[in-house]
C-alpha cells in the first residue's frame, strides 16, 4: 500500500509541475503576444499621426489658394511655410541633435523657458505619455535626420504643399553643428530646386 501511495503522489506531482511549466510558457507567451501587439498598436498611431499632419498641412495650403482675393501687392497667391529642420551625418545624430528643441518647446510650454538647452542621449526616456503626445502633435512636420532623409522629406512636403518658399528654423545647441544642419539642407534642396528653374542662390 505504501508501495502504490508514493506512486500515486509521485504521479500527481509531475502532473502539477507540467501544468505549472506549462502555465508559465502560457503566461510567457501571452506577454510576447501583448508586446507585439503593443508594437503594432504605437507604430500604427504614429503612421496615423504623420498622415493626419500631412493632410492637414495640404488643407491649409488647398484653402488659402482657394480663398485668396488679389490685391495691389500681391497678385497671385504666395505660399510660404516655417519648418523645424535638423540635418546630420545620420538619423540617429539628427534625432539626439533635435532633443534640444524637444527640451525646450516642453519647458515652453510648461511655463519655463530659458536658453536652448544641450541634446540628450536619449530623450525618450524622459518623456511621459503626455509629452510624447505634445511634441508628435507639434512636432509632427519637423524634418529631422540624414542627407537622404532630410532630401527625400524636403522634396516630398515642396510637391504636397505647392510651397512657393520654405523657411528653415534649427534649433541646434552646437554652433558648428547647426551651421552643419544647414549645409546638408541646401544640398539637399539644391538638387531638386534646380531641375525646375530655381537659382542655387535662393538657398543663401
Amino acid at each position: 500500500m505504501l508501495a502504490v501511495a508514493i506512486a500515486v503522489m509521485a504521479r500527481l506531482a509531475m502532473r502539477t509541475a507540467s501544468g505549472g511549466r506549462a502555465a508559465t510558457l502560457s503566461a510567457h507567451w501571452r506577454a510576447a503576444v501583448a508586446a507585439t501587439d503593443a508594437a503594432r498598436e504605437e507604430k500604427t498611431r504614429k503612421r496615423d499621426e504623420a498622415l493626419k499632419a500631412k493632410i492637414e498641412s495640404d488643407k491649409m495650403a488647398r484653402l488659402y489658394r482657394e480663398q485668396f482675393q488679389p490685391s495691389e501687392r500681391l497678385a497671385k497667391p504666395y505660399l510660404l511655410f516655417g519648418l523645424n529642420v535638423v540635418a546630420a551625418a545620420t538619423d540617429s545624430e539628427a534625432r539626439r541633435l533635435s532633443s534640444s528643441l524637444e527640451q525646450a518647446f516642453l519647458a515652453l510650454r510648461r511655463g519655463h523657458p530659458g536658453p536652448l538647452p544641450p541634446p540628450v542621449d536619449d530623450m525618450q526616456s524622459m518623456l511621459d505619455a503626455q509629452a510624447r503626445a505634445v511634441l508628435k502633435h507639434t512636432l509632427s512636420e519637423a524634418i529631422v535626420g540624414s542627407p537622404t532623409t532630410v532630401k527625400a522629406r524636403l522634396a516630398d512636403f515642396a510637391l504636397r504643399t505647392g510651397a512657393d518658399e520654405i523657411m528653415v528654423a534649427t534649433s541646434v545647441f552646437d554652433h558648428h553643428a547647426r551651421v552643419h544642419s544647414f549645409e546638408i539642407v541646401a544640398e539637399a534642396a539644391a538638387s531638386w530646386l534646380a531641375p525646375v528653374g530655381a537659382p542655387a542662390s535662393t538657398m543663401a
